[in-house]
């Protein structure tokens, strides 16, 4: 089965390009109008700069931002949402087709969150459990990440969701 990681971004975007960069660090393949870059095919991330029709049954959507720019999106069913946990128009998106969802923010009430932050790790909190692509159920846990450069605190949450979702357990970025 094909599942393929869809970000929903503004152009110039500096949470896409982080998020592609450590995911390319992962073995992902990235196509966009600006770029088609080749990885081992773990998994195929695709970059959406305006609302396009969804016709996948299998993929996780990803909000890199919170923008106007994707208000009337719609997601069909079987898609995975992942966005800020303040993205009202994403979790409308979502909640709309009946689709599941993983917010990323710093409080209690998200599935993922940062529970520390320094500046070479970060210690990502999954706060209830998720079922990955595979139908595999991820109980509640933590993750150490090493990370090698900074990033964005949405991008590590972002991307830790997606990779746990392919039942891949981040380590370092």
């Amino acid at each position: 089965m094909t599942v393929l990681v869809i970000l929903l971004s503004e152009r110039k975007s500096k949470n896409e390009k982080e998020i592609t960069e450590i995911l390319k660090k992962y073995g992902a393949d990235h196509f966009s109008d600006k770029v088609i870059a080749e990885g081992n095919g773990t998994f195929t991330c695709i970059s959406i700069y305006k609302p396009t029709e969804l016709l996948v049954k299998n993929a996780v959507a990803v909000f890199t931002e919170k923008s106007a720019r994707f208000n009337k999106q719609s997601c069909p069913i079987g898609i995975i949402g992942v966005c800020e946990d303040s993205n009202k128009n994403a979790l409308e998106s979502f909640k709309k087709s009946n689709n599941a969802v993983i917010t990323c923010g710093i409080n209690n009430k998200n599935t993922l969150t940062i529970s520390s932050f320094s500046e070479n790790n970060v210690l990502v909190t999954l706060q209830r459990s998720v079922i990955d692509i595979n139908g595999n159920h991820i109980e509640p846990c933590e993750f150490k990440i090493k990370l090698l450069k900074q990033y964005n605190p949405y991008s590590v949450l972002a991307v830790t969701a997606i990779l746990i979702l392919f039942g891949i357990y981040p380590t370092e970025f």
